[in-house]
């Protein structure tokens, strides 16, 4: 849950924890996340743009907005810069992303959720990916949550089941299954450039 800034983990019931670390995964898909994929989809999508400059430039950003993006009085002047320009570049590849959830799982819930729940979520980009993957596995995750130490109210996304330990295990398996949708996508990308090429 190091994506989600929770000081008193072990106060949460087990809805809340597997809620933040569902949460925490499906996002990681398209920004950032404790688990190793972090960011890996945004990275690919522009890597196949613009080569290995358009990748750096991604991941600066990123770096940039999960280090001063926070709305909070010491970073909103300088944070705000930051958080805009990571939004616009994440806007294309979470919106791929949260389709490739929808189609990894139960692809008519993921994009019922996507266009019924995403705007709800604060983040433009965060909202679709991870309305997406919650009703592609049939989950319901959100809820309350502790941001720099104050407990905020978040939205509900998906549907089915109140998220459980078993939705954690469930989420990383989707993002896996996705990552290997693009990857697949990426090397035909480049089989075709390499045939049209010769």
């Amino acid at each position: 849950m190091a994506s989600w800034p929770i000081s008193s983990a072990k106060t949460l019931g087990r809805y809340l924890r597997a809620s933040a670390a569902w949460l925490s995964g499906a996002a990681g898909g398209a920004e950032t996340s404790v688990f190793p994929l972090a960011g890996r989809f945004g990275a690919l999508f522009w890597f196949v743009i613009a080569g290995g400059p358009g990748a750096l430039m991604f991941r600066l950003a990123n770096t940039l907005d999960a280090m001063w993006g926070y709305r909070t009085p010491r970073y909103l002047r300088f944070g705000w810069a930051a958080a805009r320009f990571d939004d616009v570049l994440n806007f294309i590849p979470a919106r791929l992303t949260a389709a490739t959830y929808a189609l990894g799982g139960d692809t008519h819930m993921a994009w019922h959720c996507w266009r019924t729940q995403a705007r709800s979520w604060d983040s433009p980009n965060a909202g679709p990916v991870m309305a997406a993957g919650a009703g592609s596995l049939n989950v319901l995750i959100g809820g309350p949550a502790v941001y720099h130490g104050v407990l905020e109210s978040r939205p509900t996304l998906g549907a089915g089941h109140a998220a459980n330990p078993r939705h954690v295990v469930a989420a990383l398996r989707l993002v896996e299954r996705a990552m290997l949708m693009w990857l697949v996508a990426l090397l035909v990308f480049v089989a075709l450039g390499v045939t049209t090429g010769s």
